[in-house]
């Protein structure tokens, strides 16, 4: 394979999202990711999985590693780790969550693993974006119609300040076990930082009900 450059879009097998395929996305299906990457039109450089909860035919030509069903690292996961060993720092994922609440939660945890290494990494749904922020400061633009929320995954994230937001806050400890940081709101450009910690930011699709 050629040296990887840009970004690794990983399709994993839950509720299917529209892809976020971009030109010069590197693309590995997960399992059930492939039937929604070819649904949508898109061929995936890599798929990955034991195949349990895909249906239909692997096209021709495409590289698959084929792993077992009893192991330790989601297919997911093996995705993530495999695109590591490739060479890649940026990553999205997507198709993440929905249907299972412990393989929304696993795909979390792939998240904050991809943060652990010093990488970037996202997960992008039809109705979710999620993100890490640690020992850092980000600049969050307005989303019209989502939420901005804001969880500790940390036992302690110290040192964190919002502005731009309808709540805001200054050099405060969010913890692991109080959600204090749920359904904010936008007031122009948001940033966050935290000093020492690591929180999840999930921004969140409005009811229109």
């Amino acid at each position: 394979m050629e040296n990887p450059i840009g970004n690794c879009l990983i399709v994993a097998g839950g509720k299917e999202s529209k892809i976020p395929h971009n030109d010069g996305d590197f693309v590995i299906a997960c399992d059930k990711g492939l039937e929604y990457c070819l649904k949508q039109g898109i061929r995936p450089d890599i798929a990955v999985g034991d195949f349990d909860s895909f249906s239909g035919e692997i096209p021709c030509n495409l590289f698959v590693e084929k792993l077992p069903r009893e192991k330790d690292d989601t297919d997911t996961m093996h995705a993530v780790k495999k695109a590591i060993a490739l060479g890649y720092t940026s990553f999205t994922l997507t198709c993440c969550l929905g249907n299972r609440l412990d393989h929304a939660f696993c795909n979390i945890q792939t998240l904050s693993f991809i943060k652990s290494q010093g990488l970037d990494a996202k997960i992008i749904e039809d109705d979710e974006e999620l993100f890490i922020i640690q020992n850092e400061t980000r600049n969050i633009p307005p989303k019209d119609g989502f939420s901005l929320s804001v969880f500790s995954l940390s036992k302690k994230s110290k040192g964190v300040f919002i502005e731009g937001a309808k709540y805001n806050v200054s050099n405060f400890c969010f913890l692991a076990d109080v959600p204090m940081g749920v359904s904010n709101e936008w007031q122009g450009n948001c940033t966050i930082k935290v000093r020492k910690g690591r929180l999840l930011v999930i921004l969140s699709r409005l009811s229109l009900s």
